[in-house]
C-alpha cells in the first residue's frame, strides 16, 4: 500500500509538475504573442500614420506648390543676379505664405525651395537664411535633383531631424530644383495615438549615425537618452521643435529600469524590432520598440511606445488560478487529461479570435471611421458589403441603401466606358488601379471624384475590391481658372499673347495647306494715354473693354482677337481666299473703332492706327507677320493717326535706315566725335559779330 501511495504520489508529484510545466510554457507563448501583438500594432500605427501623411503632403504640394507662377519665380531665380534674387525669394514668399501658414496649423517643422545648383533659395522657417549649400548634408535634397525623384522618410538634421518630404520641380521638362516639407515627430505621434489610444513615446536616435552627420558645433541640439548609452534624444532645450513624449515621471523610471536591463540593450544595439513589460508601482506597462530606417533604409532611431496594460497580471493571475485548479484536478488523471486538452484547445482558439478581433477592429477603427476619404469594399462578385461614414457624407446613400448592391449604382454616365475597360484590365493584371470617374449622389447631383483601387487575393483568388475616392470639383474649377487666366487677358477676356502665338501658328499651317490667305492687324489707340492719365485708369479700362467688344462684334469666330498689353490689340483675319477681302473688314473695323465712346458720364473720341500684313505675301512666319504689321502700324501713326496702313518693303527699308541713323547719332555722341567751329564775321551794317558753324 505504502509503494502505492508512493508511486501515487510520485505520479502525483510528476503530473503537478508536467502540468505546471505546460501551463508555465503556455503562459510563456501568451506573454510572446502579446508582445508581438503590441509590435504589429505599433508598426502598422507608426506605416498608416507614415502614409496618410505622406499623402497629405503630396497633395499639398501637387495643389498648393505646383503652380504656375511659382514654378516662373523658382526658373527666373535659376539665373538671377544677387540683386535680383531678394527680390524673387520676396515675391515667392508672400506668394505660398498663406499655404506656409496653414502648414504650420498642423505642425510644419521647415518649408524650403533650393536651387538644382546646390543653393538654397528660400526658407519659409528663417527667410533671412538662403544661398547656403546643403547636398552633402542633407541626402533627401541630394538625391532630389540630382536622381530627380521625390524622396521621403526620417531624416537625422543639424538642429533638427524629422520626416522629410522633399520633391523636385520641372517647368517644361527642364528641372529646376527642389522643395522640402518636414514634419517633426509630434505630428506623427498625435496621429499614432489616434489610432492605438493611449499611451506616451519617445524618439531616440542611433549615436553613431548622429555623429557621422551632425558636426561637433551642432552635436549639442542632442543629448544623451535614458534608456540606452547608444542612443541620443533631440535636447529638449535647444531642438527647434520641442518633444512633447516621455516627460511623465512614470516613463522616466520605465527607462532606468530598462536601461539596466541586458536584454533590451543588446536587442537595441542590433536594431531588433521587439516589445517588453515593465512596472512602475502598481502599475503595469506595455513598452515596444520600433526600428525606424532612414533614406537609405538604415537603421538610425527607435519609436518607443510606453502603455498601461494589465494583461501581464491577468496572464499570471490565470497562470496561479490554473495551477491552484491542477493541484485539485489532478487526483483524477482522467479529467485532467480532459482539462488539458481541452485548455489547449481553448487558449488556442482564444488566441486566433483575439487576433482576428483586433485585426478586424483595427481595420474598422483605423481605417474606415477616421479615414477623411470615403472607402468602399467589394467581394469577389462586386457587390458592396463594407462602407465608412465619408462614404455616405460624400454620395448620400447610408449602408442600408448600398449593401448587397452593385457599384453601378454611383454611375453617372459621364464616364467613357473605354475608362471602365481600361480599370478592369489594370485589376486583372496588376491588381490596381486609380483614376478620375464621375459618379451621381442620392440627389441627383453629378460630381468628379479620384478613385483608387486595389484587389486583395487570397491564395492567387481575388477575394475582394477596396475603393477609395475623393471629391475633386475643387480641384477641377480650380484647374479650369488656372486654364483661362493662363490663355486669356484677365481684363478683356480676350486671348493673350501666348494663346495668339499659338493660335497663329495653327492658322498659318491651315492656310499654308489649304492655300488661303491669312491677315494680321496690328492696332494700337491713339492718345490712349492721355486717357488713361488725365480720367484715371478705372475709366481707361473700361475703354478696353469697349474696344474689345466692338473687334468680337466685327469679326468671326473663326477669326483670332487678342490684347497684346496696354493699348494695343492683334486681330488675325483666318479663311481669306483674295486680298480684296481684307479692306472691307479693316475698315468695316476702323470705322467701328473710331466712333465715340461713352463712358460713365464722358463721351470719348480715341481712334486707332492699324497696320496689316499679309500671309504670305509679307511673310510666312508668324514673328516675320507680327513684326510687318507693328511697323505698318508705326507707319500709321506717322501718317496722322486714325488711318490703316498695308505693310510693304519700304517701310521696312525706312525704318532699317531710321535705326541705322540713330545709332550713328548715339556712337558718335558716346566717342565724342562731333566739333563744332565758331568764326567771327563782322556784319558790314551792324559792326556786330557773328560765328557760324560748320
Amino acid at each position: 500500500m505504502s509503494r502505492i501511495r508512493v508511486h501515487a504520489a510520485l505520479a502525483t508529484l510528476v503530473a503537478m509538475v508536467l502540468f505546471g510545466l505546460f501551463l508555465f510554457k503556455q503562459h510563456t507563448i501568451q506573454i510572446q504573442l502579446l508582445g508581438e501583438q503590441q509590435e504589429i500594432a505599433l508598426d502598422t500605427a507608426y506605416r498608416a500614420t507614415l502614409e496618410t501623411t505622406r499623402r497629405d503632403i503630396e497633395s499639398r504640394f501637387r495643389f498648393q506648390v505646383m503652380q504656375a507662377d511659382v514654378l516662373g519665380l523658382v526658373a527666373r531665380a535659376q539665373h538671377a543676379s544677387a540683386q535680383e534674387l531678394p527680390m524673387l525669394r520676396g515675391q515667392l514668399y508672400r506668394l505660398l505664405e498663406p499655404v506656409y501658414q496653414e502648414m504650420q496649423d498642423i505642425g510644419l517643422l521647415q518649408f524650403q525651395f533650393h536651387l538644382a545648383d546646390d543653393r538654397v533659395l528660400l526658407r519659409f522657417h528663417q527667410p533671412h537664411r538662403s544661398g547656403d549649400t546643403l547636398f552633402s548634408l542633407r541626402p533627401s535634397i541630394r538625391i532630389a535633383n540630382t536622381e530627380q525623384r521625390s524622396v521621403h522618410g526620417l531624416e537625422i538634421g543639424r538642429t533638427a531631424s524629422g520626416f522629410r518630404y522633399v520633391f523636385p520641380l520641372h517647368q517644361d521638362n527642364k528641372h529646376l530644383g527642389s522643395v522640402e516639407l518636414s514634419m517633426p515627430f509630434n505630428h506623427l505621434q498625435t496621429q499614432m495615438n489616434r489610432l492605438l489610444g493611449s499611451g506616451e513615446f519617445a524618439l531616440v536616435f542611433d549615436q553613431d549615425r548622429v555623429f557621422s552627420t551632425v558636426d561637433a558645433a551642432n552635436r549639442v541640439y542632442y543629448s544623451a537618452s535614458i534608456i540606452h548609452p547608444g542612443f541620443l534624444v533631440e535636447n529638449p532645450l535647444l531642438a527647434t521643435a520641442q518633444q512633447a513624449f516621455g516627460q511623465s515621471d512614470a516613463a522616466v523610471r520605465l527607462q532606468h529600469q530598462l536601461r539596466d536591463n541586458a536584454k533590451v540593450q543588446r536587442l537595441m544595439s542590433g536594431h531588433k524590432s521587439f516589445a517588453i513589460s515593465a512596472k512602475d508601482g502598481d502599475q503595469h506597462y506595455m513598452v515596444s520598440f520600433l526600428p525606424v530606417p532612414d533614406l537609405t533604409n538604415k537603421a538610425v532611431a527607435y519609436v518607443i511606445r510606453f502603455e498601461p496594460s494589465n494583461a501581464p497580471v491577468h496572464l499570471f493571475n490565470t497562470l496561479v488560478s490554473s495551477l491552484f485548479v491542477a493541484g485539485l484536478l489532478i487526483l483524477l488523471l482522467g479529467i485532467l487529461y480532459f482539462y488539458n486538452l481541452r485548455q489547449r484547445l481553448q487558449l488556442q482558439d482564444d488566441i486566433r479570435q483575439r487576433q482576428e478581433t483586433e485585426a478586424e477592429l483595427s481595420l474598422y477603427a483605423n481605417i474606415f471611421k477616421s479615414s477623411g476619404e470615403a472607402i468602399m469594399v467589394t467581394n469577389h462578385e462586386n457587390c458592396i458589403t463594407e462602407i465608412n461614414p465619408s462614404f455616405s457624407r460624400l454620395t448620400g446613400y447610408t449602408e442600408k441603401d448600398v449593401l448587397g448592391r452593385s457599384p453601378s449604382l454611383l454611375a453617372s454616365g459621364h464616364t467613357s466606358t473605354e475608362t471602365y475597360k481600361t480599370m478592369w484590365a489594370a485589376l486583372g493584371e496588376q491588381d490596381f488601379w486609380q483614376g478620375e470617374l464621375w459618379d451621381r449622389r442620392k440627389d441627383g447631383s453629378v460630381y468628379p471624384k479620384w478613385t483608387t483601387i486595389s484587389a486583395m487575393r487570397t491564395q492567387g483568388v481575388v477575394s475582394h475590391y477596396i475603393a477609395s475616392f475623393t471629391n475633386i470639383s475643387d480641384r477641377k474649377a480650380a484647374e479650369e481658372k488656372i486654364e483661362r487666366l493662363a490663355h486669356h487677358d484677365a481684363l478683356t477676356g480676350l486671348l493673350n499673347r501666348y494663346s495668339l502665338e499659338l493660335r497663329l501658328e495653327q492658322s498659318l499651317l491651315i492656310a499654308r495647306r489649304e492655300k488661303l490667305l491669312t491677315a494680321v492687324v496690328f492696332i494700337d489707340l491713339d492718345r490712349f494715354k492721355t486717357i488713361n492719365d488725365s480720367l484715371g485708369h478705372q475709366v481707361g479700362d473700361k475703354l478696353l473693354i469697349k474696344v474689345a467688344n466692338r473687334l468680337k462684334q466685327r469679326t468671326r469666330d473663326s477669326d483670332i482677337v487678342s490684347r497684346q498689353g496696354g493699348d494695343e490689340f492683334v486681330v488675325v483675319l483666318t479663311g481669306l481666299r483674295q486680298t480684296n477681302d481684307v479692306p472691307h473688314v479693316i475698315n468695316a473695323m476702323l470705322l467701328t473703332l473710331s466712333q465715340p465712346y461713352v463712358i460713365d458720364q464722358y463721351s470719348l473720341n480715341c481712334t486707332p492706327s492699324m497696320g496689316v500684313s499679309i500671309f504670305p505675301v509679307d511673310g510666312v512666319d508668324m514673328e516675320t507677320l507680327l513684326k510687318n504689321a507693328d511697323t505698318a502700324m508705326y507707319h500709321a501713326k506717322e501718317q496722322g493717326r486714325n488711318n490703316v496702313q498695308y505693310f510693304t518693303a519700304e517701310m521696312t527699308q525706312t525704318a532699317s535706315e531710321r535705326l541705322a541713323i540713330e545709332q550713328d547719332l548715339r556712337h558718335a555722341i558716346q566717342n565724342k566725335e562731333f566739333e563744332l567751329y565758331y568764326q567771327p564775321q563782322v556784319c558790314a551794317r551792324s559792326r556786330t559779330i557773328v560765328a557760324s558753324k560748320h
